[in-house]
C-alpha cells in the first residue's frame, strides 16, 4: 500500500511537471523493495519508470516489461496502455511505422473492451504517424475521430492536441482558411485551459499559416508571441519553429541578413528537434541562397536537405509506409529541380527527379542491394534508352514549373511545361470524356488535342515513326493513357496509330530491366500460363458475376497447350490456390476478375477472387503479391466491373506496381473499370500476337488497334484505352 501511495504521488507530480518531486517519490516506491508486490503493481511501476526517463530506449524496455506482465495477468486495460506507451516511445524516436504497429495493436485490445480514453489517444497518435509519413487522408480521418471522441468523453487537453493536428493537415493540403480556423479554435481552448505548451504550438502554426497565406503583419504578431513563450518554457523545438517563421517574414521584408541568420540557426541546430523541421529549414535556406544568386551555397544546402530526407525515409522499415512519405518532401525536390534547371544542369535535374520515385521499388527488388539507397555515382539515361530500344519521355509536374525530359540513345533534351495546376484540369476532363458514351476523336475533343500539344508535341520530332516510347509519368499523368491522346496532324487520330507505348516507374529501374529484355521475349505457347478468374460469389454486392469471364479464360487458354497451363476457375480461383500454385514458376499469369483500388494506400489494392470458405478472404492484396517473388514475363490484371463507368486511376497502377515489385517483367493493368464484353476480344488478340513471338508492348498495341479499327462500338477508347503496359522490374 505504501508503494502504491508513493506511485500515485509520482504520477501526480509527473503530470504537474514537477519532475524533481516525481523522481524523489519514485525512489520511495522502489526503496525499500516491496517483497510481496503484486505483478500488477510491478507493471505499473515499470510504466511510470518509462514515463520518467528521458532515455527512450530505456522507456521502451520498461513498457515491454509492463506489456509482458499485463498479458500474463490477462489485464486487458494495462495491455492496451502498454501498447499505447510503446507506440508513443517509438513515435518520439521517429520510428513511425513501428509506432503504427503498436498503436493498431492497442486499438485491437481497446475497442472491444470500450476503453475509449485509450482509444482516443491511440487514434490521435496514429494520425500523427500517418501525417509524418505523408498519408494525409488517413491522418485526417483519424484526427477527426480522435477529436470527436475526446469531446464526447470530456478530454479537453487531448481534444486540443487533435484540433492543432487537424490544422497541420489542412495546412499541408493548402487549405489555409481551414487551417487558420483550426488553430484559432485550438488557441482559444488552450488559453481557457491554461496549457502554455499548446498555446505556443497554436501560435507557431498560426504564424506559419499566415506566412503561407501572405498575411505578414498577422504572422509577425503570432511569431513574436510564440517566440516569447517558447523561450520562457525553454522549449527549443517550438523556439526553432518560431525562428523559421521569423526568417520567412524577414525575407519577405527584404531583410536578407536577418532571414539568412534565422534560417541558418534552425538548419544548423543539433538538438533533438524532428528531422522534418531540420530538412524544412535546410531547404528554406537553400531557396534563400538561390534567390540571392548564391549558387554554390544553394547547391550545398539542397544536398544537405536531401540527405536529411533520405535519412528520415531510410528509418522507415515497412515499404508500404514508405510509399506516401514523398508527399512530405515534394516541395524540397520541386524547388531543387527548378534551381538545377535554372542553372542549366539538365542532366542533374533529371537525376534528382528520378531519384524521388525510384527508391522504394529499387530497394524491394534488390537492384542495388537491400540497403536504403543513396544517389547513384553514375547516371546514364541514354544507356537506358539504348537498352530499351526506345525514346523515353520523363515528366515532372511542379507547383510552378513542370518539365519534360526526352531521352534517346544519343541525347537528353529538356522542355518546359505548364504547372500542374494548368495540366490537372485538362486530364480530369479528358478522362471523363474517354469513359463517356461518345468517341472523343469523332466529337473533336479539345482536351485530347491540347494534352497532346502540351505533353507530346514538343518531343514529336525526336520520336521515330512507329517507334517504341516509354513514358515515365508524375502526379495526375499516372491516370492518363497517353496512347489515347489526339494527334491533330495530318488529320486527327489517336497517338496509338503512331507509336508503341509502355509505362515505367523510373529510369533507374528501367536500366536494371533493359538488360533482361532481349532474353525474356518468346512465343507465348512456349511458356507456362497460370490462369485464374470467373470468381464465385463473395457475398459482396460490389462484385457481381462477370458474364463473359469464362469466355475470356477459354480464349486466353486456347493459346497454350493444356500441359503448359494451370487454371483455377470459379470456386477454385482462391487466394490460397494462387499461393499454392507456386506462381514463381509461370511465364504468364492472367487474372479475369474484379479489381479494387486504393489511391491513398496502393498496397490495399487487390484482385477479387473466390472465398475458400464461407466468410473467408477473397482478395489477393498487393502486399501479399509482393511477398511472393515472380519471374513472369507478363502478368495481366484483366480487372473490370462490367460497365466501364468508374474512374479507378492510380489504384490499379499500385496493383501493377506490386507485381513488378515481386519480379514480373511486364504488367498489363487498367486505368478504369473496363467492359466485360469487349475485354475477351482484346485479350484474345493480345495473346495471339504473343504466340507469334511479339513483345508484350507490341502485342497489346496490336490488340488495341484491332478494336480501334473494328466496325462496332468497341472502336471507342473506353473499351481499349484503359489497358496499359507497365515495365521496369
Amino acid at each position: 500500500m505504501a508503494a502504491r501511495k508513493h506511485l500515485l504521488e509520482t504520477i501526480s507530480y509527473d503530470n504537474l511537471g514537477d519532475y524533481a518531486q516525481a523522481d524523489a517519490n519514485m525512489q520511495r516506491v522502489e526503496r525499500p523493495p516491496c517483497k510481496d508486490a503484486s505483478p500488477i503493481l510491478a507493471a505499473d511501476i515499470a510504466t511510470e519508470r518509462g514515463a520518467l526517463t528521458e532515455n527512450l530506449m530505456a522507456a521502451e524496455s520498461e513498457y515491454r516489461t509492463a506489456l509482458l506482465i499485463a498479458r500474463s495477468q490477462h489485464d486487458t486495460f494495462r495491455e492496451a496502455r502498454a501498447l499505447l506507451d510503446l507506440s508513443n516511445a517509438t513515435q518520439l524516436q521517429e520510428r513511425y511505422d513501428e509506432s503504427i504497429a503498436w498503436g493498431q495493436a492497442s486499438i485491437k485490445v481497446s475497442m472491444p473492451m470500450g476503453y475509449k480514453a485509450l482509444q482516443e489517444i491511440v487514434e490521435g497518435n496514429l494520425a500523427w504517424n500517418y501525417y509524418k509519413l505523408g498519408d494525409f487522408d488517413q491522418a485526417l480521418r483519424l484526427s477527426s475521430e480522435a477529436e470527436d471522441m475526446a469531446g464526447k468523453i470530456g478530454a479537453g487537453s487531448q481534444q486540443l492536441r487533435w484540433r492543432n493536428n487537424l490544422g497541420l493537415l489542412h495546412e499541408q493540403l493548402g487549405q489555409f482558411a481551414l487551417a487558420e480556423s483550426d488553430y484559432r479554435q485550438a488557441l482559444a481552448t488552450a488559453q481557457r485551459l491554461g496549457d502554455e505548451n499548446q498555446i505556443t504550438i497554436a501560435l507557431d502554426e498560426l504564424a506559419i499559416v499566415s506566412v503561407r497565406a501572405g498575411h505578414w503583419e498577422t504572422a509577425a504578431n503570432f511569431t513574436r508571441q510564440a517566440l516569447e513563450l517558447a523561450k520562457k518554457d525553454q522549449n527549443r523545438e517550438l523556439e526553432l519553429q518560431a525562428l523559421l517563421a521569423q526568417g520567412m517574414i524577414a525575407d519577405h521584408q527584404g531583410d536578407g541578413k536577418t532571414a539568412g541568420s534565422r534560417f541558418a540557426e534552425v538548419a544548423r541546430d543539433n538538438s533533438d528537434a524532428p528531422r522534418s523541421l531540420h530538412w524544412e529549414a535546410q531547404a528554406t535556406l537553400a531557396d534563400f541562397y538561390a534567390r540571392q544568386q548564391n549558387a554554390v551555397q544553394a547547391e550545398a544546402e539542397y544536398q544537405t536537405a536531401l540527405g536529411t530526407v533520405r535519412q528520415a525515409r531510410c528509418s522507415i522499415q515497412h515499404e508500404d509506409l514508405r510509399l506516401p512519405f514523398f508527399a512530405n518532401v515534394t516541395h524540397v525536390y520541386d524547388n531543387y529541380i527548378d534551381f538545377l534547371v535554372q542553372q542549366g544542369k539538365t542532366l542533374e535535374a533529371l537525376k534528382i527527379a528520378d531519384e524521388s520515385r525510384a527508391l522504394t521499388l529499387a530497394e524491394g527488388l534488390g537492384v542495388e542491394g537491400k540497403n536504403c539507397l543513396a544517389s547513384e555515382a553514375v547516371f546514364n539515361p541514354q544507356k537506358s534508352a539504348r537498352g530499351a530500344g526506345a525514346t523515353i519521355l520523363f515528366y515532372w509536374l511542379g507547383a510552378e514549373h513542370s518539365y519534360l525530359w526526352v531521352v534517346d540513345p544519343q541525347r537528353v533534351k529538356l522542355f518546359p511545361l505548364p504547372s500542374s495546376a494548368a495540366i490537372d484540369p485538362m486530364i480530369k476532363d479528358y478522362r471523363a470524356a474517354l469513359i463517356g458514351a461518345r468517341d472523343p476523336l469523332a466529337a473533336g475533343d479539345k482536351n485530347g488535342q491540347q494534352l497532346y500539344q502540351t505533353l507530346v508535341a514538343p518531343a514529336a520530332s525526336l520520336i521515330p515513326a512507329n517507334g517504341r516510347v516509354i513514358v515515365i509519368t508524375d502526379g495526375s499523368l499516372s491516370g492518363l493513357g497517353f496512347d489515347s491522346l489526339i494527334v491533330p496532324e495530318p488529320k486527327p487520330h489517336y497517338w496509338i496509330e503512331d507509336v508503341m507505348l509502355e509505362n515505367a516507374s523510373s529510369l533507374r529501374l528501367l536500366a536494371a530491366h533493359s538488360t533482361q529484355r532481349n532474353t525474356s521475349e518468346g512465343r507465348a505457347a512456349e511458356g507456362k500460363l497460370l490462369l485464374m478468374g470467373n470468381a464465385a460469389a463473395s457475398g459482396d454486392p460490389a462484385f457481381p458475376p462477370l458474364r463473359h469471364a469464362s469466355e475470356e479464360m477459354r480464349g486466353v487458354g486456347g493459346h497454350f497447350p493444356s500441359a503448359n497451363q494451370q487454371g483455377y476457375n470459379g470456386n477454385g480461383a482462391t487466394v490460397e490456390n494462387y499461393m499454392r500454385s507456386h506462381p514463381e514458376g509461370f511465364t504468364y499469369i492472367h487474372f479475369v476478375a474484379h479489381g479494387t483500388a486504393s489511391i491513398t494506400d496502393p498496397l490495399d489494392s487487390a484482385v477479387v477472387l473466390s472465398p475458400a470458405s464461407q466468410g473467408g478472404n477473397y482478395k489477393l492484396y498487393a502486399r501479399d503479391v509482393i511477398a511472393h517473388p515472380l519471374k513472369a514475363q507478363l502478368v495481366t490484371i484483366s480487372a473490370c466491373k462490367g460497365a466501364g463507368t468508374g474512374l479507378v486511376g492510380e489504384g490499379l497502377v499500385g496493383l501493377s506496381w506490386a507485381f513488378l515489385h515481386a519480379g514480373a517483367h511486364n504488367v498489363v493493368g487498367a486505368l478504369w473499370d473496363v467492359s466485360d464484353e469487349s475485354t475477351p476480344q482484346l485479350m484474345d488478340a493480345m495473346y495471339a500476337e504473343l504466340a507469334k513471338g511479339n513483345s508484350p508492348d507490341a502485342a497489346l498495341r496490336a490488340a488495341k488497334l484491332s478494336l480501334l479499327h473494328s466496325a462496332g462500338v468497341f472502336h471507342k477508347p473506353v473499351y481499349w484505352a484503359a489497358f496499359q503496359l507497365y515495365t521496369g522490374s
